[in-house]
């Protein structure tokens, strides 16, 4: 049965109500609703009148579907986040004329926000449009014909923004992707996401050509970071992997409540998430030599050794020799300097090669001799190209006196891979026999040991990096002298000034911390080359002050302080 009249909202002084208006007998009868009747009510009155609601409620679907009075819900589990700062620019392809014809693609790694993002744009649509949008989730499994002839019918039943979430999951996606803008992006709105990167742009390159606009998802700068989850501390930000939830808490198990697959993006899996893309890839005639290497299941190895050598270039010995991890090797290093005799001598007996062995399996790492697939200079050069398109990495900087010459050392933004490698290691180093016998505060100090010296350098990778990303090429760098370095520097070529800086881990100024910041010969040979030296600080954990002349600056306030 037809239902008389329209549903109508209207928003007075912040608060929206909702009424249902029809004229019976010549006269308006006007009734008050609440949120989800109104949107209950408008749903059936608009497809009442375009193809027949109950045709519509009782259909089976193919796919995970949700309109109505099924989607109203998921919406409302994302009401109380704030949003990602690209959440707007949906809003324009939705509203934006020009766009028509065209998709719309969210990707990133998971856990970057693209379902929240999706539901909090379907949940701040006016209802005139909420009543004409579906959700549709795939899952492993669906097939593409399937979803196909589930958008024939919502289009034929008058829907006209669709967002299907997970789309890459279909196996054949690349291969069909052209469907979306050669057909229904000329009906209607399309929002597609998905965390298969690679599969997305080969799909733009071969199928989709210049139909898609792209948002990415997977780079979170602290400041966005701390806003948007009123978080604040770099070691939480690293702890969160630099992305939008804790260690395997999942936006799209928040949503949908369901376990399986949500938390495949969580410690040393996140590599197996970057090869997903891989497993799908059919083709490969582009990054033909990494899908060799993936096929030879090999791929997550590469990954692995690559981030565990995080500070180094991405060079072909850094895969093939031996592996032995670094943050070890560090772990050492500091504990030998250690105070407490107990924790100098927590490591003289632990069995190193139980340790090494124990994290290669961990980290699916594979020793030269028992490599398949050559490394080559060439299949480095893949890996870099999909990391870069994944935004995994960013370019850092480094100058090198007296030569002046310029490299550049590749930063992994998604800090779980590296911060994972870090718990990777404790789990074997704690379970080796001679630190189980030592006292429960000297296993805890080298614990602490450990991932304050992992954390310490992925700070100071996160500042160099996201300060990098402020600046224009070449205003920002690390300067390597032969006595000591300036860990970070910014030139002004405005005023031909310059700006200093130690990134330090500490939360207390110590004697000797800026004592390359206040070397009378190396400041000499910066402003001989470069300009006049303006400003000197520590970045470090501790409070904002100055003393003798070095500002030393809390990290969360440098970094927030970097979207002004």
């Amino acid at each position: 049965m037809e239902i008389k009249g329209n549903v109508y909202e209207k928003v007075i002084k912040g608060r929206t109500y909702y009424s249902h208006q029809y004229r019976e007998d010549g006269k308006m009868v006007v009734s008050n609703l609440d949120k989800p009747s109104a949107y209950e009510l408008a749903f059936q009155i608009y497809h009442g009148k375009n193809g027949g609601y109950e045709e519509l409620v009782n259909h089976i679907f193919n796919t995970d579907v949700a309109f109505g009075s099924s989607l109203l819900p998921l919406t409302e589990s994302v009401s109380t986040y704030k949003e990602r700062y690209s959440r707007k620019e949906i809003d324009e392809y939705l509203d934006n004329p020009y766009m028509n014809g065209r998709v719309l693609v969210l990707y990133g790694l998971r856990r970057s926000g693209k379902s929240t993002m999706i539901l909090q744009t379907v949940l701040r649509m006016p209802l005139k449009k909420f009543v004409k949008a579906a959700f549709i989730r795939i899952a492993k499994g669906d097939t593409t014909r399937g979803l196909e002839t589930d958008l024939d019918f919502l289009f034929k039943h008058g829907f006209e923004y669709i967002f299907i979430d997970e789309v890459t999951l279909l196996e054949d996606f690349i291969e069909t992707s052209s469907v979306y803008a050669d057909i229904y992006a000329s009906m209607g709105k399309v929002v597609l996401s998905g965390t298969d990167s690679l599969g997305f742009m080969l799909a733009s390159h071969n199928e989709l050509y210049d139909r898609v606009k792209f948002i990415h998802t997977s780079y979170i700068p602290y400041y966005e970071w701390s806003d948007v989850l009123g978080k604040k501390g770099i070691d939480e930000y690293i702890e969160y992997g630099g992305s939008m939830s804790l260690s395997g808490l999942d936006y799209n198990k928040v949503i949908t409540g369901k376990d399986n697959e949500v938390n495949e993006y969580v410690d040393t899996a996140i590599a197996h998430n970057i090869v997903h893309s891989l497993n799908n890839y059919k083709d490969g005639s582009r990054f033909s030599l990494l899908y060799e290497l993936n096929q030879k299941g090999e791929a997550v190895n590469a990954i692995n050794r690559m981030v565990e050598d995080v500070n180094r270039r991405f060079v072909i010995e850094t895969i093939e020799k031996d592996f032995k991890s670094h943050d070890y090797g560090s772990l050492k290093q500091l504990i030998s300097k250690d105070k407490d005799e107990l924790v100098r001598a927590s490591l003289d007996e632990v069995n190193e090669d139980a340790i090494n062995n124990a994290l290669m399996k961990a980290l699916e790492i594979i020793n030269k001799p028992d490599q398949t697939y050559p490394i080559s200079e060439a299949l480095m050069k893949e890996l870099e190209e999909y990391l870069d398109l994944l935004d995994v990495t960013k370019p850092m900087q480094i100058v090198r006196y007296p030569s002046y010459a310029t490299s550049i050392k590749k930063a992994f933004l998604p800090l779980g891979l590296r911060y994972s490698q870090a718990k990777a290691l404790l789990e074997t180093i704690i379970v080796q026999p001679s630190i189980l016998a030592l006292p429960i505060k000297v296993q805890q100090a080298v614990k602490d040991k450990l991932l304050s010296d992992v954390k310490g350098r992925m700070m100071e990778e996160i500042v160099l990096c996201q300060t990098s990303l402020t600046k224009k090429e070449g205003d920002c760098f690390q300067l390597l002298f032969t006595k000591g370095e300036y860990d970070m520097v910014t030139l002004d070529r405005g005023d031909w000034t310059a700006e200093i800086y130690e990134i330090k881990y500490n939360e207390h100024p110590y004697p000797g911390q800026a004592r390359f910041l206040i070397d009378p010969e190396l400041a000499s040979i910066f402003e001989g080359h470069y300009a006049k030296i303006d400003k000197r600080a520590v970045i470090y954990r501790g409070p904002n002050q100055n003393e003798n002349g070095i500002d030393y600056i809390n990290v969360h306030d440098y970094l927030v302080g970097l979207n002004n």
